[in-house]
C-alpha cells in the first residue's frame, strides 16, 4: 500500500511541476480557437439548463473570433463551426419544442395556411410565427434590419416569401463558406471537451486515427484533474490525496460537454449531394468511409435519399446509364462489415474489378508471389489456389481444374473480377446493380 501512495505521489510531483511550467492553457492550443469553444460550450449549456440560447448571437461571435484569428488554420475551423451550430426552426422537431416552451399560447390556435410551411427533409409542417420566438430567426431578423417588414407580413399574409428570402440568404452565406473551407482544405477535423464548472476549453484538430483521439482524450483528463486538485497536495495526507485525485478523475471524464468528433470531408459530402452533384458528393464520402485507418462513426445510416450515399450512387448510375458511361462508377465494398478502399477497385464493362493483393490482406487469407509476379498462390485451409500469368493470358488453377480469367494489371497490381474471386475462394457476395455497393461475407 505504502509503494502504490509513494508511485501515485511520484507522478502526482512530476505531472505538477511540469503543469506549472506549462501555464494556464493546455499545451498547443490557440487561445482564439478555444474562447470560441467556449462560446459554444457556454450556449450548449444554457440550452441543457433549459434556458433559451440566442444562436445569431453564438453565429456573430463566432465570426468575429474568425475575423480577428491571425492563425489560417484557426480561422477555417472558426468559420466551419460557425456554420455547423444549427439553427433550431430549421431542426427536426424544434418548431414543437420551442412552441411548447416559449410561445405555449400557439398550441390551440389554428395555424393559416399562408404561415403553414413544409419541411420535406422531415415531413412535416411547421408554424412560420415560430420565427418571431426562434433564438436564431428572431435576432437575425432585427440584426438585418427586417424584424418590423416581417410583422408587417404576419399581417398582410406575406411572410412565407419573407421567409424564403432569409433562408436562402443564410444559405448562400453557409455555401460561400464551405465553398472556401473546401479550397482551403477538404480534410478538417475537430473535436473538444468543455467544462463548464472551470470554463476550460479543450480541443484536437487534423487527427484521423482513434490513437491519436484517445491518447489526447486521456491527456486532457490527466490535465483537468491535476489542474482542479493541485492546491489540494500541500494540505491534504498521501491517502488522502490519493482518495481526491481519483473522485476528481471520475468526475472530469462524465461531466465534460463534448462534441462528436466531425470531419469536414463528411459534411462536403452531404452539402454536394444536396446540389445534385453526386459525383463529388460520392468522392468525398468515401474518401472518408474509404480509409481503413480512419476514425469516424461505427453506425451508418440506412434509408435512401439525399442523405444516403447508397441513395447517392443510384442516382448517380443512372445518370451515368442514360449517357452510356457506366464504368465511370467504381464499386464500393463492404467485407465483413467493414469498408474496402474504393481505390482499389474499378468497373471494366459494367463489371466490378478488385485488386487480388488488398482483397485478400482484407479478409486476412495468406498469398504469395512467386516467378517474378507471374504466379499467385493463395493458400486455403481446403488447400491452394493457384492463379498464373501464361503467355499474356491469366489463369485460375483449382482442384486440378483451369480456368481463363479476365483480369488486368493496374499499377502494378493484378486486378480480378469480384465476383469470381468470391466464388473461387467460397465467399458470399450481396450485389446491387442499381448502386454499385457490394458485401462480401466469410461464408
Amino acid at each position: 500500500m505504502r509503494t502504490k501512495i509513494f508511485i501515485w505521489s511520484f507522478i502526482v510531483s512530476i505531472a505538477l511541476v511540469a503543469l506549472s511550467q506549462r501555464g494556464p492553457d493546455f499545451p498547443g492550443q490557440d487561445p482564439i480557437l478555444e474562447e470560441g469553444i467556449k462560446c459554444i460550450g457556454k450556449h450548449l449549456m444554457a440550452e441543457r439548463l433549459g434556458k433559451q440560447a440566442d444562436y445569431w448571437d453564438l453565429r456573430v461571435k463566432l465570426g468575429m473570433l474568425a475575423q480577428k484569428a491571425t492563425n489560417p488554420r484557426t480561422r477555417a475551423h472558426l468559420k466551419w463551426m460557425m456554420i455547423t451550430e444549427r439553427i433550431p426552426f430549421e431542426s427536426e422537431g424544434s418548431s414543437e419544442w420551442y412552441i411548447k416552451k416559449f410561445c405555449p399560447h400557439l398550441l390551440n390556435s389554428p395555424v393559416p395556411p399562408e404561415l403553414r410551411v413544409r419541411d420535406e427533409k422531415y415531413k412535416c409542417d411547421k408554424d412560420l410565427r415560430c420565427l418571431f420566438y426562434d433564438p436564431f430567426y428572431l435576432p437575425y431578423m432585427k440584426a438585418v434590419g427586417r424584424y418590423e417588414e416581417a410583422l408587417e407580413r404576419l399581417k398582410n399574409g406575406t411572410l412565407r416569401e419573407l421567409y424564403e428570402e432569409l433562408r436562402n440568404a443564410i444559405k448562400e452565406e453557409e455555401d460561400k463558406v464551405l465553398e472556401e473551407l473546401e479550397e482551403y482544405d477538404p480534410d478538417l477535423s475537430i473535436a473538444y471537451f468543455y467544462y463548464p464548472d472551470t470554463d476550460r476549453a479543450y480541443y484536437i484538430i487534423d487527427f484521423k486515427r482513434f490513437d491519436e483521439y484517445s491518447q489526447w482524450e486521456e491527456s486532457v483528463y490527466t490535465y483537468e484533474t491535476l489542474q482542479r486538485v493541485s492546491q489540494l497536495k500541500e494540505k491534504l495526507s498521501p491517502k488522502e490525496f490519493e482518495k481526491v485525485l481519483k473522485e476528481t478523475r471520475y468526475k472530469v471524464e462524465r461531466e465534460k460537454m463534448e462534441l462528436i468528433p466531425s470531419f469536414l470531408l463528411e459534411q462536403l459530402a452531404y452539402w454536394h449531394a444536396k446540389k445534385g452533384e453526386y459525383d463529388k458528393a460520392i468522392m468525398y464520402w468515401e474518401m472518408f468511409w474509404g480509409d481503413e485507418e480512419r476514425m469516424h462513426p461505427m453506425v451508418m445510416g440506412g434509408g435512401a435519399g439525399v442523405g444516403d450515399p447508397s441513395g447517392w450512387r443510384r442516382n448517380y448510375l443512372e445518370q451515368l446509364r442514360n449517357r452510356g458511361e457506366v464504368d465511370r462508377l467504381h464499386p464500393f465494398l463492404y467485407i465483413n462489415y467493414r469498408p474496402f478502399n474504393p481505390k482499389k477497385g474499378f468497373t471494366k464493362g459494367g463489371k466490378p474489378f478488385v485488386s487480388a493483393d488488398s482483397f485478400l490482406k482484407a479478409l486476412n487469407i495468406p498469398f504469395e508471389w512467386t516467378r517474378e509476379g507471374k504466379l499467385l498462390t493463395i493458400k486455403k485451409d481446403e488447400g491452394a489456389v493457384k492463379i498464373a500469368n501464361i503467355k499474356d493470358k491469366w489463369w485460375i488453377y483449382k482442384e486440378g481444374e483451369r480456368k481463363e480469367v479476365e483480369a488486368y494489371i493496374k499499377d502494378k497490381e493484378l486486378y480480378l473480377p469480384l465476383e469470381e474471386l468470391c466464388e473461387l475462394l467460397n465467399l458470399r457476395l450481396e450485389w446491387d446493380e442499381n448502386t454499385f455497393i457490394g458485401k462480401v461475407f466469410t461464408k
